[in-house]
């Protein structure tokens, strides 16, 4: 059992070793997983009780791109990256009016971090993100009483350039990396986001394998 464990840590401790990047080398790491995404209070009263807001649920999404990754020194690293993100929100029924409200709106996400790695292979890392709109739409069942009815149609009016701050922890063992972070939005993803002042809220975690270049 001794000789186990033994031989169980110092594998550990090898893998551990190889997570961490040569300094002045390059790593690309294609990855994929899931978001959360929501939004911030879209700021609407319901008619038939004006002192109730809309109440803003969870929608989950696919993340998949690459990001490249500068080991600077033994404890920061830039990396840039690109990722394709389906983000948006689902608001909550309101009886008499809508059900299965949602909007979905997918992103070409840039985020350029800072990676501050505090142990072998464990960074903690911040950012800026411009996004890009690809597409959006939404759509509704039973909108205003239309019972049984499905609509949904794009929608144009959300801003083709998007801002926001990542912010998250990543762990390497050998190649295989394992990411989560938290996308705070920090622009109006409306056009009018004088009238409807929502910005992204994401949760993204995402698993990865890293290659060196």
């Amino acid at each position: 059992m001794k000789k186990l464990l033994m031989v169980l840590a110092v594998t550990l401790c090898g893998l551990n070793a190889s997570a961490q990047n040569e300094v002045g080398r390059w790593t690309i790491t294609p990855k994929m997983g899931l978001n959360w995404a929501s939004t911030t209070d879209p700021d609407i009263y319901i008619a038939t009780s004006p002192e109730e807001k809309v109440q803003v649920n969870k929608k989950i999404g696919l993340a998949i791109g690459a990001e490249a990754e500068y080991q600077w020194n033994q404890q920061l690293a830039l990396s840039v990256g690109l990722i394709y993100s389906q983000q948006g929100s689902r608001w909550a029924d309101v009886k008499d009016l809508w059900e299965n409200y949602k909007t979905s709106v997918d992103y070409l996400n840039i985020p350029i971090l800072l990676n501050l790695y505090v142990a072998p292979g464990f960074a903690v890392k911040a950012g800026v993100q411009p996004a890009i709109k690809l597409h959006s739409n939404w759509s509704v069942d039973n909108l205003f009483l239309s019972v049984n009815q499905h609509t949904s149609n794009s929608d144009t009016d959300h801003k083709t350039l998007e801002l926001g701050i990542p912010i998250g922890a990543s762990y390497a063992i050998g190649h295989w990396q394992m990411d989560l972070r938290y996308n705070l939005g920090l622009t109006y993803m409306r056009e009018h986001g004088e009238y409807f002042p929502e910005k992204n809220r994401v949760l993204q975690l995402t698993i990865g394998y890293r290659f060196e270049l």
